[in-house]
């Protein structure tokens, strides 16, 4: 086995689309030191491909380095396509691609871009309504329109979320306050937690969610049903990464 085929190896098992290991991590999975120029010279880390063998470990597996942070020994790797290697073994039958017929340059061109791979980014920025101790007291800062609460118990070490798709955030809010007649046991449970005061609500209003796809991005309505659920799906998979939460409610 040559020296990075287990980084090869190892970067098609992942399923996210970024990893930013340390070196010694990076030395951990190939089983031996990098050399001495992967510590001191970022060209060592280009995607430059050809006769390099390490190169072609991570553009191989469909990943490509995004940043070197020599001084703290760190690589940003981001994944290039999906799939993984071409060679992979997989249990589903590989689909043959149709033959090209077209010979327009225009119609070729509009082809290819349809098959460039799609990221749809969500860039949200919460606001803070205050702890379960405050929310009697809190003024009237939601109004009738729809958006996403997030309900977070500030633990140590480890905080747990929990996320609610509302269609109306000051309705949502009265559930938190009456404390007594909760629709959900799950929200039962956050607000029995020990410590009201450690555990915040923040909202998610439409204005402060932008959603981008192809390097453009519009603000996100939150008073249209569909959209709201989308931004509350991104979310709830934020929290999951953070290990915050799994649970996403609808009121």
């Amino acid at each position: 086995m040559a020296k990075y085929d287990a980084l090869r190896a190892y970067l098609t098992t992942l399923n996210d689309v970024q990893w930013c290991p340390r070196l010694d991590e990076i030395e951990a999975i190939i089983g031996s030191r990098l050399p001495g120029s992967a510590t001191r010279h970022r060209t060592w880390w280009a995607n430059s491909g050809g006769n390099l063998v390490h190169q072609n470990a991570w553009l191989d597996a469909g990943w490509r380095v995004d940043s070197v942070d020599l001084a703290r020994h760190r690589v940003v790797f981001r994944r290039s396509r999906l799939g993984g290697l071409a060679g992979t073994a997989r249990s589903e039958p590989a689909i043959q691609p149709a033959p090209e017929r077209l010979s327009n340059p225009e119609l070729a061109r509009a082809r290819a871009a349809l098959k460039e791979p799609v990221t749809v980014s969500l860039r949200a920025e919460w606001t803070t309504v205050g702890s379960l101790d405050q929310l009697a007291r809190a003024p009237d800062l939601l109004g009738e329109g729809g958006g996403v609460l997030r309900v977070v118990h500030l633990g140590s070490p480890n905080s747990a979320s929990i996320l609610i798709d509302c269609n109306r955030l000051s309705e949502a809010l009265d559930w938190l306050v009456d404390g007594q007649r909760l629709p959900a046991r799950e929200l039962e449970t956050m607000i029995s937690m020990p410590g009201r005061s450690e555990t915040e609500v923040q909202v998610l209003r439409s204005g402060n969610a932008w959603l981008l796809a192809g390097g453009k991005g519009r603000k996100a309505d939150l008073g249209e049903e569909r959209e709201r659920r989308m931004v509350a799906e991104l979310l709830l998979l934020q929290e999951r990464q953070s290990g915050r939460g799994e649970t996403l409610l609808s009121l």
